[in-house]
């Protein structure tokens, strides 16, 4: 249905204009009941863009919306529209969800994981996110509750919600990261005519072709707002032991931020995940016994905002030093401009010839020779703090390691 009962039930704009008559009015100067301070609004079915409802109403009615919020300069200017999605509609998602660990407190039916499910959109509209930014931080349906809590503070009447858990709290943001308070824009932007779009739907054709073009983000290169934290991960081999091992952390952020990263072998073991909760406060170390797998390892983690580490080499028995033994050092330098500082290390007796590749992002290829007993060091570009990259060695030994995701921008 496309309203309740009063209205002709069609996808006429007085149908619209009755779905939202109570919303209108109350946007409008001197209305005898002006908009509360948080409202919800939820489309009837045929306008929600839910399944087989289609997109072209949707964004009619999310235009009627907008329009009607910015016809009033006084709501306009103090108002934070967020327009979200109840689910994905099925779509596979490439992304990992944060998952977390068996017995977390709040997070577990059972013996079955909560979850966070698939990604879906989540849309601010507002003077303070302006421009075609992304805010690249985790976030949830708790994060609309947050952000709640996080004004309703800030002006003195604080609400607080008592069924967010402690780890949802660490790991989801309160939505403040996608937002420019100190630059906001206030003029009104001038809007696509979505009648066009109604026209299109009831002639029960397509928008154009399914297939966008190459170049499709070239015109218009998305925006990234800054963050004040990131993951690391920290490889190591302990030769004596024949074990390797990651150290996970995060640094800067806020108090309490916390992020999920998962560890999958690549090969050799089968395959399964092992979470992470990882904060300011509580590092995590994955470790792989080489040893069942005569020294071989192969494994990577994976986080948010990008990030990958990537680990695959055959550890070699302590002493035995008489070839190329390659080792690599990875440190992370935030600021305005970040970098990624690479050191590559040779503790054996015969050079050894790394390749460095970007996998995406900036930085160039280059090959060096690292001498035996000495080491050499590479400054890595990033694209606004994002970085990829593999690095190789010649030692026949399958050594091969990437490091990708996004270093801060932000002071802690």
């Amino acid at each position: 249905p496309y309203a309740s009962t009063g209205v002709v039930n069609n996808d006429s704009d007085a149908n619209l204009n009755g779905v939202l008559k109570d919303f209108i009015a109350a946007c409008k100067p001197g209305a005898q009941y002006p908009l509360p301070q948080v409202s919800w609004i939820v489309a009837p079915y045929s306008w929600s863009e839910h399944p087989s409802a289609n997109p072209e109403h949707g964004a009619h009615f999310s235009n009627r919306v907008i329009q009607t919020l910015q016809s009033n300069p006084d709501i306009w200017k103090s108002t934070l529209l967020i327009m979200t999605f109840d689910e994905n509609d099925g779509y596979f998602d490439h992304v990992l969800p944060p998952f977390a660990e068996p017995g977390t407190p709040g997070e577990y039916n059972g013996s079955t994981p909560i979850g966070y499910g698939a990604r879906i959109p989540t849309i601010l509209v507002s003077p303070w996110t302006r421009g075609g930014w992304v805010g690249t931080e985790t976030f949830d349906h708790t994060s609309l509750i947050r952000f709640l809590e996080t004004w309703t503070t800030a002006i003195g009447t604080p609400a607080m919600s008592t069924t967010i858990s402690a780890w949802r709290r660490g790991i989801s943001g309160d939505l403040t990261s996608a937002m420019d308070f100190a630059h906001p824009v206030i003029d009104i932007p001038s809007l696509p005519d979505t009648d066009a779009l109604v026209q299109i739907a009831r002639a029960g054709g397509t928008i154009g072709t399914q297939v966008p073009p190459a170049d499709k983000w070239s015109s218009t290169p998305l925006k990234h707002r800054p963050l004040s934290y990131h993951p690391h991960g920290v490889f190591t081999e302990d030769r004596r032991t024949g074990k390797v091992s990651v150290q996970l952390s995060v640094v800067g952020g806020p108090a309490g931020k916390a992020l999920s990263l998962q560890a999958f072998p690549d090969k050799y073991l089968p395959f399964a995940n092992t979470p992470y909760t990882v904060s300011g406060t509580k590092p995590a170390t994955h470790v792989w016994d080489a040893t069942a797998q005569d020294g071989r390892y192969a494994f990577s983690v994976y986080g948010p905002d990008g990030f990958v580490r990537a680990h695959a080499g055959t550890i070699l028995p302590a002493g035995q030093n008489g070839g190329a033994v390659p080792r690599i050092d990875v440190d992370l330098v935030a600021g305005e401009t970040p970098t990624v500082e690479i050191a590559l290390h040779n503790d054996g007796r015969q050079s050894v010839h790394y390749a460095l590749t970007p996998n995406d992002h900036a930085g160039t290829a280059q090959r060096i020779w690292v001498k035996p007993g000495a080491t050499e060091t590479v400054t890595w570009p990033t694209s606004e703090g994002y970085y990829d990259i593999v690095v190789t060695a010649d030692t026949n030994s399958g050594w091969r390691h990437r490091y990708a995701g996004r270093v801060a921008q932000l002071p802690a």
